[in-house]
């Protein structure tokens, strides 16, 4: 994987988000527009801290359950979560906790609706491979991604953490995301 060469500007500026936070600079660019890796790969600080409160609800699970958590754990990552209910073993997941960060960049609410329903056929599938990637490994996953904007003259990356949550099998998975904003 390659470094990036050109600076990532602020966090928080795609489609007006409010947030305003120091840039941040992933140190890898993905290739072919996403990137699996293992959880424990993630750069972002706010992401490796979510890992870490991850881990210490788990405590000597496989993973810890959602009950596990509570809003004043989510506190710092409320704005940038996402949350999925997985349906029938993973043919399905229902978008149960859309961050408000994450619903400015997309323009709506997808709260309630089902992966397979996204609107934009293209991130409904990319979110759909994460996700049953999450459910079979059942295990963090960290993902990057690169997206164009064209009409914004500028590109995004996005690192996010994906968690597995359940007492026995994944039942849901909550997600945090970082997006960087690169102008052109």
């Amino acid at each position: 994987m390659s470094a990036i060469n050109a600076s990532l500007g602020t966090l928080g500026q795609y489609r007006g988000m409010a947030d305003r936070q120091p840039a941040f600079k992933l140190t890898e660019k993905a290739p072919d527009h996403v990137v699996f890796s293992q959880g424990e790969a993630v750069e972002h600080p706010d992401l490796k801290a979510l890992l870490a409160l991850w881990n210490e609800k788990r405590c000597e699970r496989r993973m810890p359950m959602r009950a596990d958590f509570t809003p004043h754990d989510m506190r710092t990552y409320l704005r940038r979560i996402h949350l999925y209910d997985v349906l029938d073993h993973g043919r399905n997941f229902r978008i149960r906790v859309m961050g408000t960060s994450l619903t400015i960049g997309l323009g709506s609410d997808p709260t309630g609706k089902l992966i397979t329903e996204h609107p934009d056929t293209q991130a409904g599938h990319r979110f759909m491979l994460i996700l049953q990637h999450v459910v079979s490994v059942g295990r963090p996953v960290r993902v990057v991604a690169d997206h164009l904007i064209p009409e914004r003259l500028s590109t995004m990356q996005t690192e996010a953490l994906w968690l597995p949550l359940g007492e026995k099998s994944v039942e849901q998975v909550l997600a945090a995301s970082i997006i960087a904003l690169n102008r052109y």
